[in-house]
């Protein structure tokens, strides 16, 4: 007699918990994302509100009882340590050295996996995106702050901690902005969101343009696009900063992929203008031989990539 053996299809959750949202979803084993879900952050409640926020995104999909999930993988925007379960610093979100793994897994009795959330980001695109095929990569992730993550030779670096490649903390002005990190000038206050926002407001007359409380770097790229002058120069520095840092990355790294994610690509057409050209400009002529390209995957790649911490393996140095 021969009996049909059916596979049962597994799945993982993965969670991408960012300053402004939290983003859900499911990703089975063909690397299929599916019942994507997200969720104001709402940093400012506090980090008892957030773990609350991710244990009911988990339990949503818990309550599917014919889902077979295999654990969560969870990005966060800092350093964590994946085998003491540990969130060791994420600035942004004032998380000092907290136990975060072992308290979900006690309340939704599931496994769950730690992951920095640009790592999470350049794990989706290597393994499911634009970063396929591609064995040595610089990614960055431009939103409310700045995450970083490089590969090379197909290894994802992450050091003696596992929490090297804070690139949004490498200082492009000794004397800048204060950053949340407690130095100043640092990458991410020069090219994220919040730093496109904050020069923007900086340029404005009192009475001008947008309400400051309201402003969005969404609106300021849509200023540009209308050309409005100061747009124009918020956007034109922005550009200049992101060259500079992505050519300090590739003179250390020498990366043949460089790829950019997050919510200021939205506006892609306008940052990638000339920003190829004016890195090499930048970089030690014999490194000058990659590409500059945008993440496909959209709001997904940290969630994908967290998943896939069930599902795929990739060396680490």
């Amino acid at each position: 007699m021969n009996e049909k053996v059916i596979k049962i299809r597994e799945y993982s959750i993965g969670i991408d918990v960012g300053g402004t949202n939290i983003k859900a979803g499911l990703l089975d084993e063909d690397g299929k994302i599916q019942l994507a879900k997200s969720i104001k952050t709402q940093k400012e409640q506090g980090y008892i509100s957030i773990i609350k926020k991710i244990i009911g995104l988990i339990n949503s999909y818990q309550d599917n009882e014919e889902l077979k999930i295999k654990g969560v993988g969870l990005a966060l925007p800092g350093a964590v340590n994946d085998e003491k379960g540990l969130c060791l610093y994420c600035p942004n979100l004032k998380w000092d050295n907290i136990n975060i793994s072992s308290e979900i897994e006690n309340s939704v009795g599931l496994k769950v996996k730690l992951i920095n959330d640009a790592n999470a980001a350049c794990l989706g695109d290597y393994f499911y995106g634009v970063g396929k095929n591609s064995n040595n990569i610089i990614y960055l992730t431009l939103g409310t702050g700045l995450g970083s993550a490089v590969i090379i030779d197909n290894k994802l670096l992450q050091g003696k901690d596992k929490a090297a490649v804070e690139a949004g903390h490498m200082i492009i002005e000794p004397f800048g902005y204060p950053c949340s990190c407690g130095s100043r000038g640092c990458f991410e206050t020069l090219v994220s969101a919040t730093a496109i926002e904050r020069r923007y407001s900086e340029k404005q007359d009192i009475n001008r343009s947008f309400n400051k409380g309201n402003l969005t770097s969404k609106m300021i790229f849509e200023a540009y696009r209308n050309n409005d002058i100061l747009a124009i120069k918020t956007i034109d520095e922005t550009k200049e900063y992101l060259a500079i840092g992505i050519s300090n990355l590739i003179n250390i790294f020498n990366g043949e992929k460089v790829i950019l994610a997050g919510g200021v690509m939205h506006s892609k057409e306008i940052i990638l203008e000339g920003l190829e050209n004016r890195v090499k400009e930048c970089t030690y002529p014999s490194m000058r031989n990659f590409t500059i390209t945008v993440s496909k995957l959209g709001d997904n790649a940290g969630v994908m990539g967290a998943a896939s911490l069930f599902f795929k393996t990739l060396k680490v140095i």
